[in-house]
């Protein structure tokens, strides 16, 4: 596998790719990104040609797969150039900042024979979530009944790019981080979101960005009438030892599940069993893994299919939209 990176301002990608060369099949030919700075830092660091023009490496790198962790409002154009090409695309989060980008990626994705389009949602490969995941189908917590989600992270603001403290280039904190949540909601309680039935964020702790939100919270009704209720911030405390303290509690008519991501750790009681910590297990696979395989041969099913990546990633949007409208909540 060929890669070759579009946007290399977010960490997550560095994440991705030692990943991506741990399996041995990988091979990278190619930088690409819009700030010469980083371009340079990062060709200087992964030791591979670097391209100052997107459409230059699309044409010339050799790429079989082409991965983008780009400015957010930039990832749209990149995938659709890339999906017209034919190749396979893999995208960090968000997707896209807008409806509008939406729309177009996904008429070029149906619309473009054998396409194939991935996206970095990493935590049904967590292993508390993963392993919290097994209990409900087991049966351990009856139905679902109501998901909560608290994401909270840290700004880091001495090493944040330009473009995340700017609206238009960044989409939205709901849209950035809350598809993740949109996403596990939708796997745990094994239906689709019907209504966003509020979003609100606003900004207290950092004044200084007048187009900037420190914090967000969202409710959601699922089709199969179960709640979930999200909310998310740039403010853990810089002596906080993990990025985020990013938590799932999720309710059942006959038990519950307390997921703690950064500390590997679920929490498990039912109406026959007390409180008590559970091993967690992980996936047989990385993500990186199942989506070569899906590349490799198309019959192979995905954790997380494209529809999963349009789903996840409208309803994240749309409950962006809410926020930024002050109207309240959208039907799904």
């Amino acid at each position: 596998m060929k890669l070759a990176i579009a946007g290399l301002d977010h960490f997550h990608i560095h994440g991705f790719l030692k990943e991506a060369m741990a399996v041995k099949e990988t091979q990278l030919v190619g930088l690409y990104d819009s700030v010469p700075e980083v371009l340079k830092q990062n060709v200087e660091k992964y030791k591979v040609k670097g391209y100052d023009n997107f459409d230059d490496m699309l044409n010339n790198s050799g790429a079989d797969v082409i991965v983008t962790a780009a400015i957010n409002n930039e990832k749209a154009d990149i995938i659709i150039k890339s999906l017209e090409k034919g190749l396979p695309v893999i995208a960090d989060k968000p997707l896209v900042t807008t409806t509008e980008e939406f729309f177009k990626v996904k008429y070029v994705y149906e619309n473009t024979k054998n396409a194939k389009l991935y996206m970095m949602l990493t935590e049904r490969f967590n292993p508390p979530v993963y392993t919290a995941k097994k209990y409900i189908e087991q049966g351990k917590i009856g139905k679902v009944v109501n998901m909560i989600s608290i994401r909270p992270h840290k700004l880091n603001l001495e090493t944040r790019p330009f473009w995340f403290f700017k609206k238009d280039l960044y989409g939205g904190l709901m849209n950035d981080l809350g598809v993740h949540d949109m996403d596990v909601f939708r796997w745990l309680a094994d239906c689709e979101i019907d209504r966003v039935q509020f979003c609100s964020q606003g900004n207290l702790g950092y004044p200084q960005f007048t187009d900037f939100c420190d914090h967000s919270e969202a409710s959601v009704l699922m089709a199969n009438g179960s709640t979930a209720y999200v909310r998310l911030d740039w403010l853990t405390p810089k002596a906080w030892p993990t990025h985020g303290d990013c938590r799932f509690i999720i309710i059942g008519t006959e038990g519950q599940l307390e997921v703690f991501t950064y500390d590997n750790k679920l929490l498990f009681f039912n109406n026959d069993t007390p409180p008590m910590e559970v091993p967690t297990e992980s996936r047989p696979f990385t993500l990186t893994e199942d989506i070569y395989a899906n590349i490799k041969d198309p019959s192979h099913k995905m954790v997380i299919s494209t529809d999963d990546v349009f789903k996840s990633t409208w309803a994240s949007l749309k409950a962006q939209e809410a926020a930024d409208s002050d109207l309240g909540g959208y039907k799904v």
